[in-house]
């Protein structure tokens, strides 16, 4: 027992080194990341855990279940296998050395079970979930899949030589009567992690990985612990066991499981649905209201995200019902059921805030025949709800919320002014038209900037100024993709060419901005050469999406200004926090020449050209004669500003940087800021992201 406790804790500090060494200093895993990880890796670790335990049974119980002698094929097949051994495997062990010994029984009975649990560990505290259950579950599928070989062709191999050092550990693990050896049941599960290791992105361990099952196999032959044909057969199992595991741990499949509800959740949440309608309605009767109380939205249309549920509730008014009237009785409707209501606006107010512990809103809107009636924007919404309803398929709804769930992951899911993407109701109708999430993603990555989709006959030619339009088939009059940006239309079209080339679940969940200090930053800027400013001002009592349509504004107007003055401009971002509202702008270079062409009318255009020649014919700032290059008239002058700080701080107040944002910046001032004191100052997640340029699936 003390030899066995000295075993098992060396190879138990060789674990922890081996995770030192192979995992990711930025995927270290934190205590607040406990439950997820149980929520993902228990019903792969209990399956294993499980058969490891049926394997066991079926070694315990094969010498009852198949007989012996002239009518059994245990003595015949044991036959067969040593003497095809000794043939294949003869040179191998034919070998001598103590230092042989000591070198393969370690591999064999050391680094074999190190490996096996080390590699899953790593992944598993990486996040990296596909290698990870890709292992686990092909051990699992491996050992179910050699019960039957081993009751049926009870082959059974031994060490051939001592085991070199506590020879007590070694009798422990392999007693006098061996180990089932066909399939080989260590070299099929080293092909099994080999396998596994292809969808890892961990390139040491892959690596390691792929060169566990070369240095094994020639160490199990050695020691005679498994047999040539084991090894053959363990190989082959492995491939089917592999194969296995692949459906059951597809990139799809995978997101399925982590982005729908469970059934009990999903119970919960049609309870919660139908107690806010239900409650709403009982108000609305209690305050004498003739109105109709509606559930719509994702969640009426089972197209929800299992982490992202928003109970969206209509109190229908009559059409007669003045605007006045229906907002202060819905927003009231509301105030009276939620909990920690806040007033937001679409076309006109209505109310979120809490129901259950899950996110609601309680919208009013006028009950009209048919959307061509409606009265507000948001009068469409159960015409859309309906529609959806109708026409989904049951599995087609699984297709949808992949496809959110890949939106939500690249960053472009949501109309709101702060991500400029692709709607709940635009994915459920892209999905109608095209069958599937690969459906959606074949068709996309083909689409031309301007692409006209529809689901139902229209009449004329609609004209829309968006770069992707889908006619509304409950109104033709509609774009229901005017939100989506050309940014976040081609940022689209990457991702579905990029994921049918290779599918992995960074694509639907990313790994998370890892916030680098300013002096990484630093260091990042100063390799490209590039210039970094940044702008901010005090943020403006408005809404989020207000705001963020301000600074989008803002961002556009800094690129305008510096671009006219000579910079150029590689990009910018923006962020808001509670305080304060920024926006950040690469540059090829912070500082400028102060020399610059400036390009005047064509010679011959008469008075223009005359002009030009009085403007800078003798200029302060001119540095040359006007002079004349391809027919047009041209001047060397000194640029007004060489620094692109000073260029902001000058010009910024006679820019438009959105009602609000410019507001603040004349009454209360702004801040200009220069490379390190903008790394310093803005917020490390944002200038992380913003800097490294990386698409959200390649982190």
């Amino acid at each position: 027992m003390p030899a066995l406790l000295t075993a098992l804790a060396w190879e138990a500090a060789l674990l922890a080194l081996g995770i030192v060494l192979l995992l990711p200093g930025a995927r270290r895993p934190k205590l607040p990341d406990a439950p997820g990880f149980v929520d993902k890796y228990a019903a792969s670790l209990f399956l294993v855990g499980g058969t490891a335990i049926v394997f066991a049974l079926s070694v315990a119980i094969q010498p009852l279940a198949v007989p012996r002698g002239p009518l059994g094929l245990g003595d015949t097949a044991q036959s067969a296998a040593t003497q095809l051994d000794a043939l294949l495997a003869g040179g191998v062990r034919s070998v001598q050395g103590p230092g042989l010994d000591v070198l393969f029984a370690l591999i064999a009975l050391g680094l074999h079970p190190l490996l096996l649990a080390l590699a899953p560990l790593v992944w598993m505290l990486a996040d990296e979930e596909r290698p990870a259950k890709a292992a686990i579950v092909g051990y699992a599928a491996f050992l179910v899949l050699a019960v039957p070989l081993h009751l049926v062709v009870p082959v059974q191999s031994r060490m051939v030589r001592p085991w070199p050092f506590l020879p007590e550990v070694g009798a422990l693990v392999y007693p006098p009567l061996g180990e089932q050896a066909l399939p080989g049941l260590h070299a099929g599960l080293a092909i099994c992690l080999a396998l596994a290791a292809r969808k890892s992105r961990n390139p040491r361990l892959r690596a390691l990985s792929y060169a566990y099952p070369a240095v094994l196999i020639p160490a199990l032959l050695y020691e005679g612990i498994n047999g040539t044909l084991g090894v053959f057969t363990g190989g082959i199992v492995a491939l089917l066991a592999t194969g296995l595991a692949a459906r059951v741990t597809s990139v799809e499949r995978t997101a399925h499981q982590r982005c729908d509800a469970t059934p009990e959740r999903k119970e919960e949440i049609r309870q919660a649905a139908r107690g806010l309608v239900d409650a709403v309605a009982s108000e609305a009767q209690r305050n004498g209201l003739t109105v109709d109380v509606r559930l719509v939205g994702s969640v009426a249309k089972d197209t929800y995200l299992g982490h992202k549920v928003d109970i969206d509730c209509f109190v229908l008014f009559p059409p007669a019902t003045p605007r006045a009237v229906l907002e202060d009785q819905g927003l009231a409707l509301g105030q009276a059921v939620l909990h920690k209501p806040e007033r937001r606006f679409a076309e006109h107010p209505y109310l979120a805030g809490m129901w259950e512990g899950l996110e609601a809103e309680v919208v009013p809107a006028y009950k009209v025949r048919d959307s061509s009636e409606r009265m507000s924007a948001v009068d469409r919404t159960p015409f859309h709800t309906d529609y959806v309803v109708r026409r989904l398929a049951s599995l087609q709804r699984r297709e949808v919320r992949l496809l959110k769930q890949f939106l939500l992951g690249i960053g472009a899911y949501g109309a709101e002014a702060k991500v400029q993407g692709f709607s709940g109701y635009l994915a459920e109708l892209l999905v109608l038209k095209y069958g599937s999430f690969r459906g959606v993603l074949r068709a996309a990555k083909d689409w031309r900037v301007g692409q006209l989709l529809a689901l139902e006959p229209f009449e004329g030619a609609p004209r829309f100024p968006e770069p992707l339009v889908f006619i509304d088939p409950v109104d033709a009059t509609r774009n229901v993709a005017s939100a989506v940006s050309l940014e976040n239309l081609l940022l689209f079209q990457e991702a579905a060419k990029a994921y049918l080339h290779e599918a992995r679940l960074g694509f639907f969940f990313p790994r998370p901005v890892q916030p680098l200090p300013p002096e990484r930053l630093q260091e990042v800027l100063r390799k490209r050469g590039h210039g970094l400013i940044a702008m901010r001002v005090e943020r403006p009592d408005i809404l989020d999406d207000a705001v963020h349509a301000q600074l989008r504004k803002m961002a556009s107007a800094l690129e305008d200004e510096l671009a006219r003055n000579g910079w150029k401009v590689l990009g910018s971002a923006w962020h808001a926090d509670d305080r304060l509202a920024s926006v950040a702008v690469e540059l090829e270079s912070a500082n400028i020449n102060e020399r610059e062409v400036h390009v005047g009318p064509p010679r011959d255009a008469g008075e223009h050209a005359e002009r030009f020649r009085q403007k800078w014919t003798g200029n302060e700032r001119a540095l040359s004669a006007v002079y004349e290059e391809q027919g047009r008239l041209m001047v060397a002058r000194r640029r007004e500003f060489t620094n692109a700080v000073e260029c902001l701080k000058a010009r910024a107040l006679q820019l438009d940087l959105g009602k609000d944002l410019t507001a603040v910046a004349k009454h209360k001032g702004f801040e200009v800021l220069e490379q390190e004191r903008a790394l310093r100052a803005l917020d490390e997640r944002f200038l992380t992201g913003f800097l490294q340029h990386a698409r959200p699936w390649e982190r």
